[in-house]
């Protein structure tokens, strides 16, 4: 999230970790055009079109979890700064208000007070599309004290900890079919915290070293297919016994079992990508922008009244269909990437940096008084 110049290529970094944020973003993007863009809705229930687009949204499941992962992955041997999260907080703020301003003029929608500050004040889970945002915004506060946790417990204590977390978290709630504790099924700060614990084991002890890329690639494509198969499985067959107990709609869950080992095989495979110069380059460029993306076109006017339904009535053959979703996707991640970039320069032109560091030496101090 923090922003970087692209001519400081640092050697340490692990770039295919930063290529994971970017691909993550355009899979979210590809989730939330079949979703709230109306894709998947227009295709006639268990038609050929129906299935392939769930075969596309069921690769990109996995984007969310492994966004939280390489937090984990990457923040647990950080020292968090609180300017960091007044940072973010800004740009979220900046793009409520902006789209709100631009796009008032032109849906038809009377605002009450109600409505106004849940725009202007973007906190909530539910329906809310900046819940990830929510979610973050609670976790920071903690990590400072899992990251002692982590650094503290050695790797058998930590092993224990990620068991246990996978096993209470996605195993037991997948096969009772229900959500024991209340993780909203992974839309919340609990399955955020697992996902921290989990990345920042992977990224301590990088397990399993001697698997290949080919390996957790194979792993990736072999655990979406289940999920797919499985739900068509249990879809055509719905006077099957176990459809009755589990349903198809379980499957396809952040905190799935498949849908998280999805998500750590490509932690994993893009953990062993290496670079060249030329790559990092773009990618340390475009990386730092990866969340604006998101932050952007799930500004609450955009979300609303932009992208739903926009794309439900789209005919073309299935191939063509699944190009257009992807083509799009990687579109509005370029173009939210530009805008993002614009925004970047203005807030250097308006100095923002000075009035965060005061924010955050005010608040410090606010904090050691009262704490």
């Amino acid at each position: 999230m923090s922003e970087m110049k692209i001519s400081n290529i640092d050697k340490k970094r692990n770039y295919g970790i930063d290529c994971l944020r970017i691909v993550s973003m355009i899979m979210i993007l590809i989730l939330h055009i079949l979703g709230q863009g109306g894709v998947i809705a227009s295709a006639e229930y268990s038609s050929s079109k129906y299935w392939c687009l769930w075969l596309l949204e069921t690769f990109a499941y996995c984007a969310v979890n492994c966004y939280a992962l390489i937090s984990g992955y990457v923040s647990y041997k950080s020292k968090l700064k609180l300017s960091s999260l007044i940072k973010l907080t800004f740009t979220v703020l900046f793009y409520t208000i902006l789209s709100t301003v631009i796009l008032s003029k032109f849906v038809d929608r009377n605002f009450s007070l109600g409505a106004l500050f849940r725009i202007f004040i973007p906190f909530g889970f539910g329906n809310n599309p900046y819940w990830y945002f929510t979610a973050y915004f609670c976790l920071f506060f903690f990590q400072p004290y899992l990251n002692i946790l982590i650094e503290n417990i050695n790797r058998r204590q930590h092993k224990k900890m990620v068991l246990l977390s996978i096993t209470l978290f996605s195993f037991l709630p997948f096969f009772m079919n229900m959500d024991l504790f209340n993780t909203l099924s992974g839309y919340s700060v609990i399955w955020l915290v697992q996902m921290y614990i989990l990345g920042s084991y992977i990224s301590k002890y990088n397990p399993m070293p001697n698997f290949k890329k080919t390996y957790w690639f194979f792993l990736y494509v072999v655990s979406v297919l289940a999920v797919w198969g499985l739900k068509l499985i249990f879809e055509i067959n719905q006077d099957f016994i176990l459809d009755k107990i589990y349903g198809s709609e379980n499957f396809v869950t952040y905190t799935s079992p498949f849908i998280l080992l999805s998500g750590v095989s490509l932690l994993m495979l893009f953990s062993k990508i290496n670079f060249n110069k030329g790559a990092c380059k773009i990618i340390s460029f475009f990386a730092p922008m990866a969340f604006s993306v998101y932050l952007i076109h799930c500004a609450p006017l955009v979300w609303n009244f932009i992208l739903k339904n926009r794309f439900s009535d789209i005919a073309l053959n299935i191939p063509l269909l699944m190009l257009f979703v992807i083509a799009t996707a990687v579109a509005i991640w370029l173009i939210c990437s530009i805008i993002d970039l614009i925004r970047i320069y203005l807030f250097k032109i308006l100095k923002t940096e000075n009035l965060v560091l005061n924010l955050e030496k005010n608040v410090e101090k606010f904090l050691n008084k009262f704490l």
